[in-house]
């Protein structure tokens, strides 16, 4: 007995070992490929948090604070150290969730063989979750690293309860699985499965009871997701178009919908949108997808009930997806492959008890070689769906050409590459589409600036103002728009808006000062300017409003403190040198002020020509 449990154990492990270098065969295009704007930017490239000094106002920042209305402190975390190490280099990351993909196979064996479960099963499962084609969002997409770390410490605590160790372990890694992603909050649920599973006596009082611990910091994680997601504005999104009675359906749609891409994973795309109401109905299918589920769940009670592995992988594929399900409207889409990243380990105990029950060796053999060939290949070919933005977008608009969001996220490609006309076609396809589209609007207004049509960027500005009218973005971008145009009243107005909305950061205060000082209103500019410098003491611009105040207000010495600094920042470089050579010019130095104005020119500032031709070259002539 021993001996054959060796075997099977040193069998699992090299089947394991060959189906992890497949993987890589398989992901290894990824380590070539780019961020994408699908929330890389919000979350890494473009994250302010990852910027700041590691101190203790920091870890109470990402402790006490959402990321695009997730709660993600250790997720945040493993991107700040990341960040610090690599910068943004995309090869790394995607370094990192490949090993974690891994790594979660490893613990998945571990609870595989801590449930006794057969061969055959627990390498059905294992080839499902390494090879699987919706996997692939999971592990390509850098922002999904939430699932990976979330999976990584859920799977450890239940490696650690089916192997039977100290509680307070597995409690340990379900908190750090909460403190990841809140989706973790399933766990509970999956512990009383296991006891019903493992127990011919199961009662299911004394197992929540046993697992009340659980259960609460489980209730405590929601009531945090429902509130950081309400506070970002993405919680019951579509609760106005879809009613209590159209939920159920919506749940049942989203059931079969994944158990359909588990058999058949084609046609998928990185967003998957929720479906519009014709006169107040859902489309057919999804009333009946509402009764196939139900259907489904009432052959399995009386046909199925008896056959313990296969219920055990179908209840523990249906409380991963519980919640994530439509029971709460979260955002516009409606389904998403990441959601199964974990779920799909229940059908992969479902499947493989199938194959065991009712296949002999041989065919057993041929139909899992042929079944990982097949996954293998269209997961390749899913991988080198995310290889940048526009490979992205581009799928996104195969599947949904009718929907406005990937012509979206195309044209901010073009306009991130300076493809500008590009950028225009793409967004005005997705205005076209979409009676609702203040970000495109917004996007169309940047790049019509870049070609200089003003005209046509602030009526768009103002149409997505219109559209929404607390668009903190717009009000912004309206106002900088109005000040370039010298309306100083309007611009004022605007940008106060954007700040009264909660666009508060450097960039919106160092505007505010700028406008102010262009107003004369110097106290108030000062008092925006130190608001900027107190979010971000090194952000230059808002050193440059300050030596300007000190400048126009006569405190010279202040003004030249300022300006010095202000060169070591090759943007702000030139005016400060410009700014500098007048502040020595006013002390009548112009032996400082001509080599200050020599330096702006250097750095192609050509307002300083006249000056230095006036007041350096003339000097130097012989009379």
């Amino acid at each position: 007995m021993l001996e054959e449990k060796l075997k099977n154990k040193q069998t699992l492990y090299r089947t394991l070992a060959v189906l992890c270098i497949i993987s890589l065969v398989v992901y290894a295009q990824m380590f070539s490929h780019s961020f994408v704007s699908l929330d890389d930017d919000e979350l890494i490239t473009q994250n302010p948090l990852l910027k700041q000094p590691f101190n203790l106002e920091f870890l109470k920042t990402i402790f006490s604070s959402h990321q695009m209305g997730h709660y993600l402190p250790i997720t945040t975390l493993t991107y700040y150290v990341q960040f610090a190490l690599f910068g943004n280099n995309p090869a790394s990351y995607k370094a990192v969730s490949f090993l974690l993909h891994v790594l979660n196979a490893f613990w998945l064996m571990g609870i595989l063989r801590g449930l006794n479960l057969n061969k055959t099963i627990s390498i059905c499962t294992l080839g499902i979750f390494l090879l699987h084609p919706l996997q692939v969002e999971s592990v390509a997409w850098i922002s999904a690293r939430s699932t990976l770390l979330f999976s990584f410490f859920y799977l450890g605590a239940l490696n650690f309860y089916v192997r039977q160790k100290p509680y307070y372990w597995m409690l340990f890694m379900f908190t750090l699985a909460l403190l990841c992603k809140s989706q973790a909050l399933s766990l509970p649920l999956v512990l009383v499965v296991i006891d019903w599973y493992r127990s011919d006596n199961f009662k299911m009082f004394t197992s929540i009871k046993k697992h009340l611990f659980s259960f609460l910091l489980s209730f405590c994680a929601g009531v945090l997701a429902i509130y950081f997601s309400k506070q970002f504005g993405t919680l019951e999104v579509n609760a106005s178009a879809f009613t209590l009675f159209d939920k159920p359906f919506l749940f049942g749609y989203c059931m079969v919908f994944y158990v359909l891409k588990f058999v058949a994973p084609i046609g998928l795309s990185a967003l998957y949108f929720s479906a519009d109401k014709i006169e107040g109905y859902l489309p057919l299918w999804y009333y009946m997808s509402g009764f196939i589920f139900l259907g489904g769940c009432v052959w399995i009670y009386f046909k199925l009930k008896e056959h313990k592995q296969i219920v055990f992988g179908l209840l523990f594929f249906f409380i991963q997806l519980f919640l994530v399900s439509q029971i709460f409207s979260v955002g516009q889409v409606i389904t998403a492959d990441r959601y199964t990243y974990l779920a799909y380990i229940g059908l992969g105990i479902s499947t493989g008890s199938l194959f065991s029950k009712y296949l002999s060796f041989k065919p057993l053999l041929i139909a899992g070689v042929l079944c990982f060939s097949v996954l293998g290949g269209l997961t390749f070919m899913r991988v080198s769906v995310w290889q940048n933005a526009k490979t992205l977008y581009s799928s996104i608009i195969k599947v949904y050409p009718e929907k406005g969001y990937g012509y979206y996220g195309l044209g901010s490609y073009f306009l991130e590459s300076g493809q500008i006309d590009n950028a225009i076609k793409e967004y005005s396809r997705a205005i076209e589409l979409e009676s609702y589209f203040p970000n495109a609007l917004l996007n169309r207004s940047s790049a019509y600036l870049k070609k200089r049509q003003i005209d046509l960027a602030l009526q768009d500005l103002n149409d997505a103002i219109n559209q929404n009218k607390t668009y903190k973005e717009a009000y912004f971008n309206r106002g900088v728009l109005y000040h370039n145009r010298g309306n100083l009243q309007g611009a004022k107005q605007d940008i106060h808006k954007s700040l009264h909305l909660g666009n508060r950061n450097e960039k919106v205060y160092t505007k505010l000062s700028q406008v102010t000082f262009d107003l004369k209103e110097y106290k108030a500019s000062m008092q925006y300017a130190d608001s900027a410098l107190a979010i971000n003491s090194q952000y230059t611009k808002a050193l440059l409003c300050k030596a300007n105040l000190y400048f126009s207000i006569g405190d010279l010495n202040a003004a030249k403190t300022a300006y010095l600094k202000c060169l070591n920042d090759t943007g702000a470089k030139a005016e400060a040198c410009f700014n500098l050579a007048n502040v020595y010019a006013t002390e009548s130095d112009f032996f400082q002020a001509c080599q200050y104005w020599r330096m702006a020119l250097q750095n192609n500032f050509n307002k300083a020509k006249d000056y230095y031709q006036r007041y350096c070259l003339e000097q130097t002539t012989p009379r």
